[in-house]
């Protein structure tokens, strides 16, 4: 539903850094800025959202996620 001409507003996005994965869903009616943070080496079902039992590197992949997002859509922006 996102425009190839306008910033990305609705997406479910992931990245993974070593065991860790990190899903992200935007725009979502009932689902808008929802996390799921998962260790794929000791739960590669995914099964345990360890957003509260492990913050600090669940922030540290949402700050890299966000950073990426907003970068990409800077090139969107109006000069």
């Amino acid at each position: 539903e996102n425009s190839v001409f306008l910033p990305i507003k609705k997406a479910a996005l992931s990245v993974r850094k070593g065991p860790y994965k990190l899903i992200a869903y935007f725009g979502y009616p009932g689902y808008d800025d929802v996390y799921e943070f998962y260790n794929l080496e000791e739960d590669p079902e995914e099964l345990d959202d360890l957003a509260q039992k492990n913050p600090t590197a669940f922030i540290r992949l949402k700050e890299e996620l966000l950073d990426t997002l907003a970068e990409v859509n800077r090139s969107y922006e109006r000069e």
